[in-house]
């Protein structure tokens, strides 16, 4: 069978073989890589792959990398009872959304969804002729734990690897972005500081999903990180194209690929223009601080599994496409909630659903709220140890 659908399609030829529950990754028996290999993918339903997820695992990602610029995804995802957690289509228990050149499927993204132990049945598809490197992290440890940091600085002048740790400002902001994260049992734990020399990535011209300069960047600063933690690059802008405002930040995917470095969606970028300036120019940095540490936290969100609660043009206006997640106690801004009628769903007029919350597609500085259920999904990412 042909799927056709926008951004995805995923495919593999043939049956993987299984190579059982995995190896310690960075050392670490609580984080277990399974490697499939490489597989041929085209437009059509592949043979089930199987992975066998093991006793006491809270969650676990297939990553599939090399996908050069086709996107691909899951088509179906059966638990080891049969049960359909996730069917291209239809709406799912477990979302997985197509991207090219790495793609990221955790389970769970809703906690409704119970990871068992046993056989998981994935079958795949793509938007044309490809390959990928295929492998899975098994989390073999309870909800919760430590989020280690390697942050990135890129083209700020007066903020770098040597300043950042006593750097008052950016502190706060690592302060407030821990504190977002301990409601959900993740500590923030140790943060590593890099300096990234090619000023050709100060400012990322290019945020598609196609190749461009973020996902270089991603891929080319991080190939040499061997840690267990997510990486964060605080940049000067994020130009978005078509638009004459810039982007406040954005993440490799949703979710990216855990800890796994060295791949074009292995971290985020955070926008710092209003940050910098506003500590050039000596001003009250009470704002720039509360700003930057909401992107910061709101990407981490992403990066860890969260999808918007609700996207600008909700699920109708102006031909919007459904905002929506997959978890149950999330609330979402009805499409009426548009006094304006402009189109846009703002987080005041929102603010009686989830205008408040930190993963609302435009939260105002102060928005952090998570759900009992967002935080027991960014509990259990394989980056969180």
């Amino acid at each position: 069978m042909k799927r056709w659908i926008p951004l995805a399609a995923l495919l593999l030829i043939g049956c993987a073989d299984d190579t059982g529950e995995g190896e310690p990754l960075f050392g670490d028996d609580t984080l277990l890589v399974d490697d499939k290999g490489n597989i041929s993918l085209s437009q059509s339903d592949s043979e089930p792959v199987i992975f066998t997820v093991p006793e006491g695992a809270s969650s676990f990602a297939v990553i599939m990398t090399g996908l050069g610029g086709t996107a691909a995804q899951p088509a179906t995802i059966k638990s080891p009872d049969g049960t359909t957690v996730f069917e291209v289509g239809a709406t799912p228990d477990n979302r997985s959304d197509a991207y090219p050149h790495v793609q990221t499927t955790m389970v769970p993204v809703n906690p409704d969804v119970d990871v068992v132990a046993g056989d998981w049945e994935f079958v795949f598809f793509a938007a044309g002729s490809t390959s990928a490197d295929i492998q899975a992290l098994y989390r073999v440890q309870s909800a919760g734990g430590t989020l280690d940091v390697n942050a990135h600085f890129v083209g700020l002048e007066v903020l770098d690897a040597s300043t950042a740790p006593d750097d008052a400002d950016f502190q706060a902001v690592m302060s407030q972005v821990a504190s977002v994260y301990s409601s959900a049992g993740v500590t923030l734990g140790d943060i590593e500081y890099f300096d990234v020399d090619n000023e050709a990535y100060a400012v990322l011209e290019t945020t598609a999903v196609g190749s461009n300069e973020l996902l270089d960047l991603l891929e080319d600063e991080t190939d040499d990180r061997d840690n267990r933690a997510i990486n964060l690059f605080f940049v000067a802008d994020i130009e978005n194209p078509g638009s004459s405002r810039s982007l406040l930040g954005v993440s490799g995917g949703v979710p990216g690929p855990g800890p796994l470095h060295g791949t074009k969606r292995s971290g985020v970028a955070i926008n710092m223009a209003n940050f910098i300036a506003t500590k050039e120019g000596g001003g009250d940095m009470t704002d720039a601080v509360a700003e930057a540490s909401l992107i910061t936290a709101h990407e981490i969100g992403h990066y860890l599994g969260l999808f918007h609660t609700t996207e600008a043009n909700g699920e109708a206006l102006a031909g919007g496409t459904n905002g929506t997640d997959p978890i149950g106690d999330t609330p979402v801004c009805a499409d009426s909630s548009d006094g304006d009628g402009d189109g846009v769903l703002s987080s005041s007029e929102c603010s009686g659903a989830d205008g408040s919350n930190l993963m609302f597609w435009s939260p105002p500085n102060g928005a952090t709220t998570l759900t009992s259920g967002q935080r027991s999904v960014v509990s259990r990412n394989p980056v969180v140890q």
